[in-house]
């Protein structure tokens, strides 16, 4: 069986290059892979198992490929998967949905790359009908003020975005088996359900997670760390913790605003306590998760990805705090030490104050977080999932689009009609007309971008940015 496999590789800053490494392996063993990619650049060692491809959106080779398996990882990441949906756009394959909530992507989608208010109202028109769309216009309302962050938690409930990812879907796998179980209500394509794979280290037993108990009480936050990571609410909690006792927290990965946190560090006194290292290499990464004696994973909102950073975790035999919510709700409670939302601050202290009265307090749950990934998450028992759903997958080219709306559009409209709503979202007939009734939206947008690079420039600011920088804000 021939694979086509479309996916970030490694280097690229994102785990789902390093799940695509991960099980690259094993899935080599029972099938001949094609890795395509549309960055420059990934690690020679991937050639050892498979090929790799580059592609454009221009240069895809369409032809070639339809008739052929293609399975797509789809993430929330546009800087590494907007390229991947334009190919799904135009093929019909297998379909991993590591991220089932797709809002913050396609805003950022039709925002930041193409700057397409149209089709971005469109796609919301067509799939949650008119309070989609005025939801979306709301939307970038804020968004062109600089306010988008307030918003995106109410987009992401109530307009997922999922469907435009299932649309040519002939299987789909997910690593949760809440969002499993919703796909499947739809009764479109087979659905199936399998652990995200990490390989684990082996072990017998508690004795062997062993850490050194002398020094401060190290403290650690990794990954991609949005607003989500509730990472204001870490600092707030470890101010108190710290003022009597020697405690370290370390920040590794990439921050949404780095300047933000450096301030709310200097203005909680926490400089000396608080080492922000950026993205770092792997080895150096799982060398400090391992001499950690807690991981701080909170997430909330989830957006109901399954974690491959609490797989790292497990991996380590480091124990990890995490928010019961989403994905982290099905976890078995031995693995984890669970807060609900609202009560991070609190629930962090307490751990805290458990680890400074015994070091050893949460061994068990560490263990137990081991011995799960070792049971459930081998890349063996994954692979033989997946060669098992693309067996079952739809046979033929398929187009999900009508199906998907009637699901999740509350607007009752006929045949003619929906096709006049999937005329506008393919930008043919119905595109023009709309297109003049956002042009001032559209406008005060190319304003700001290039606001942003007249506020930058030190010849022109003085003379003309306070005047635009107040236009701006009016809008």
């Amino acid at each position: 069986m021939k694979i086509n496999w479309f996916s970030p590789l490694p280097p690229a800053h994102t785990d789902i290059a390093n799940y695509t490494a991960r099980i690259l392996p094993e899935l080599s063993r029972v099938a001949d892979v094609v890795l395509w990619a549309d960055q420059d650049v990934w690690d020679d060692e991937l050639a050892k198992c498979a090929e790799v491809r580059r592609y454009s959106s221009e240069g895809l080779p369409v032809a070639e490929l339809s008739s052929e398996v293609n399975v797509f990882n789809s993430g929330n990441n546009v800087e590494y998967h907007a390229g991947i949906w334009s190919a799904m756009s135009r093929l019909s394959g297998i379909v991993i949905l590591h991220d089932p909530v797709l809002a913050d992507f396609f805003a950022a989608t039709y925002f930041n790359s193409s700057a397409d208010l149209d089709g971005y109202l469109a796609q919301m028109d067509f799939y949650y009908g008119k309070a989609g769309e005025r939801a979306g216009t709301a939307f970038f309302r804020a968004a062109i003020k600089g306010a988008a962050e307030g918003e995106i938690d109410s987009l992401c409930r109530s307009f997922p975005m999922t469907p435009l990812v299932l649309e040519r879907a002939q299987a789909v796998m997910t690593h949760s088996a809440a969002v499993a179980q919703d796909l499947g209500y739809l009764g479109l394509f087979p659905v199936e359900f399998a652990h995200l794979p990490f390989p684990a280290r082996e072990y017998v037993g508690t004795s062997s997670i062993v850490k050194d108990n002398s020094g401060p009480l190290r403290l650690i936050v990794f990954g991609f760390i949005g607003p989500n990571r509730c990472l204001e609410k870490t600092l707030a909690a470890l101010r108190p913790a710290s003022v009597n006792h020697d405690i370290r927290l370390d920040i590794y990965g990439e921050l949404w605003d780095p300047n933000f946190i450096r301030k709310m560090v200097r203005d909680l006194g926490l400089d000396e306590i608080v080492t922000v290292h950026g993205y770092v290499e792997e080895a150096e990464l799982e060398a400090a998760l391992s001499a950690a004696d807690l991981c701080i994973n909170l997430r909330f909102p989830s957006r109901g990805e399954a974690s491959g950073s609490q797989l790292r975790i497990w991996a380590s035999g480091c124990p990890s705090i995490v928010t019961r919510t989403g994905w982290y709700a099905e976890l078995d409670p031995s693995t984890i030490i669970a807060v609900e939302p609202g009560s991070e601050i609190s629930g962090i202290q307490a751990a805290i104050d458990m680890l400074l009265n015994d070091r050893r307090a949460f061994d068990s749950v560490a263990a137990a977080g081991l011995e799960r990934l070792r049971v459930e998450h081998s890349p063996a028992k994954y692979v033989n999932a997946l060669i098992e759903l693309i067996d079952r997958r739809l046979p033929e080219t398929v187009d999900h689009r009508r199906e998907l709306r009637s699901r999740t559009s509350p607007d009752k409209l006929n045949d003619a009609a929906v096709e006049e709503l999937l005329a506008r979202k393919e930008r043919r007939d119905g595109y023009r007309s709309h297109r003049y009734r956002y042009a001032h939206l559209m406008l005060v947008l190319r304003m700001r971008q290039l606001g942003g690079r007249i506020l930058k420039s030190r010849l022109i600011a003085p003379i003309f940015g306070d005047r635009l920088r107040s236009f701006l804000k009016s809008r």
